[in-house]
């Protein structure tokens, strides 16, 4: 809502045309992001669409790209951007995640973690994809990508790997409460704008979190925020 009250030209159009996919990607609604928006775009923002529509196409179950020319961006500025470049190839099957991951280190984290999630998944020796996603969670978590790191999570549960060592105490309900606080730390919110959008103190909303820490057996709020979500779905 920001960026469209601050600057309604094609640039800010873009990222809010990619912004509204990527949102919609992480609240679980692939088909809202399919597909690649082809207007002008500054270079990095048109990947970034790009490789949106590409996981939203995977997550969605697409075994066909909708419009390869959507997708694709072998003709467009973006593809001169070496991040860019490594994940479609990565995506198209010329290239690989691992590279892709390595191209994003020091520029996005979040697609570093993203690539390496793919690498994960698509990886066949059970030991690499284990090794691959271990380095996502690290990275996911150190960065509070709550969403990213419970995906990651699922992804390591497919290898038997469960890195919650502390196991939930027993009457581990959360309580509705609970379960608001933590839904708004998974959005990133402070303790202080927690309280105030829920009319508590922040004292109350630290010790709410640390409750479902507890009960979770989770070791930081991050985790507990991811942990709760899961329970949501």
């Amino acid at each position: 809502a920001r960026l469209a009250a601050a600057a309604p030209v094609p640039a800010a159009a873009a990222l809010l045309d990619w912004v509204g996919r990527e949102a919609a990607w992480l609240d679980g609604q692939p088909e809202r992001a399919t597909h690649a928006d082809t207007g002008a775009a500054p270079p990095l923002v048109d990947g970034l669409r790009r490789i949106t529509a590409r996981w939203a196409a995977y997550d969605g179950g697409v075994s066909d790209d909708p419009d390869p020319a959507d997708l694709d961006a072998t003709d467009g500025g973006s593809a001169g951007l070496p991040a860019v470049r490594e994940t479609l190839a990565a995506w198209s099957g010329t290239g690989g995640f691992d590279r892709a991951a390595l191209a994003w280190h020091d520029v996005v984290v979040r697609e570093e973690v993203r690539c390496l999630l793919a690498a994960g998944l698509h990886e066949t020796d059970p030991e690499r994809a284990v090794a691959v996603l271990l380095a996502a969670e690290t990275l996911a978590e150190t960065a509070g990508l709550v969403v990213l790191l419970g995906r990651v999570r699922r992804a390591l549960r497919r290898h038997s790997v469960r890195r919650e060592t502390r196991g939930p105490r027993a009457g581990s309900d959360l309580t509705e409460r609970e379960r608001d606080v933590l839904r708004l730390v998974a959005r990133g919110e402070p303790s202080r704008r927690i309280a105030g959008q829920l009319g508590i103190s922040a004292e109350t909303v630290e010790t709410h979190i640390r409750a479902g820490m507890r009960k979770l057996g989770a070791r930081t709020r991050t985790a507990a925020a991811a942990m709760a979500l899961e329970q949501l779905r």
